[in-house]
């Protein structure tokens, strides 16, 4: 992600690509391109600097990545769809949810901070739809935040209704 995270826009922009859908550069095709030109014997170096330059994963994980997923028979798509496959997953972002020490709140703070989230879910689900209904169409931004928005707040509701006090959150890259 870029350093500079003074300016909200390219602070977006590293956002949307941290969370948009994988290059068309790491699809089969391609990737059987990059084996054909480099030859049988050079093909793992060269899928490995390939998904390096064309991904998130840096040499080093796209050489272990290459390493474990490129079969070592078959023919040049096939063998570009398997590595294909694993590098779109290593490339994806992920998440873990960790709950830890139930506890349920006083009823009516539930009972509000539950209208609060539901109000927020139902909230973003007009939002899309309006905005979806519009003769001019926003821009795809607009339904990313939109939809995470309505995300946390359905994950924030589930952890109410389920009464948890610590929640721990982690992502990887």
């Amino acid at each position: 992600m870029a350093a500079d995270y003074t300016n909200p826009v390219q602070q977006f922009r590293d956002l949307v690509f941290y969370v948009s859908a994988p290059p068309a550069a790491l699809q089969p095709e391609a990737l059987s391109r990059v084996i054909e030109q480099s030859g049988p014997d050079q093909a793992a170096s060269a899928l490995a600097e390939y998904i390096a330059m064309n991904s998130r994963l840096d040499l080093a994980k796209s050489q272990a990545l290459v390493q474990d997923s490129l079969p070592a028979q078959g023919g040049a798509m096939a063998r570009a769809t398997a590595v294909s496959q694993a590098a779109m997953a290593a490339a994806s972002v992920s998440g873990d949810v960790e709950l830890h020490d139930p506890v349920m709140l006083w009823p009516w703070a539930r009972l509000v901070f539950s209208f609060i989230l539901v109000a927020a879910l139902i909230g973003t689900i007009l939002f899309i739809f309006v905005l979806g209904h519009q003769k001019s169409p926003a821009p795809t931004a607009t339904y990313v935040c939109l939809a995470v928005a309505g995300g946390l707040a359905l994950v924030g509701l589930l952890i109410l209704v389920m009464g948890y006090k610590n929640v721990t959150i982690k992502a990887s890259k």
